[in-house]
This record gives structure tokens, C-alpha cells and sequence, in this order.
């Protein structure tokens, strides 16, 4: 990452970091439970004290 380039930081309404966009556009999501199927990303159950990073 070249000198001067940001990246943006998004925050829940907890204050954590749940994704992270890069100067050339990648980004990195942080989601917060256990997914019910690793092919259903939006099925999650809540539980505390375990992060999956996508």
C-alpha cells in the first residue's frame, strides 16, 4: 500500500470492527456467531466468543 492510501473501517453498533475496505477496493468482513451451514453465510446463530472471519 503505497504512502497516503487509507482503507475505511465500518463498526457495528457495538463498536466492532465488522468489515474493512482496502485502497483497491477488497475488503475483509468480520461476522459474529456460528453459521448454521459454512454454504449459508446468512444463517448465523449468535454466540458469544466466537468470530469467523470471511
Amino acid at each position: 500500500m503505497p504512502f497516503g492510501e487509507k482503507i475505511k473501517i465500518y463498526y457495528d453498533a457495538l463498536g466492532r470492527a465488522v468489515r474493512t475496505v482496502n485502497p483497491d477496493l477488497s475488503e475483509q468482513r468480520v461476522l459474529f456467531g456460528v453459521p448454521v451451514s459454512p454454504h449459508a453465510v446468512a444463517g448465523l446463530q449468535p454466540v458469544t466468543g466466537n468470530n469467523r472471519s470471511l
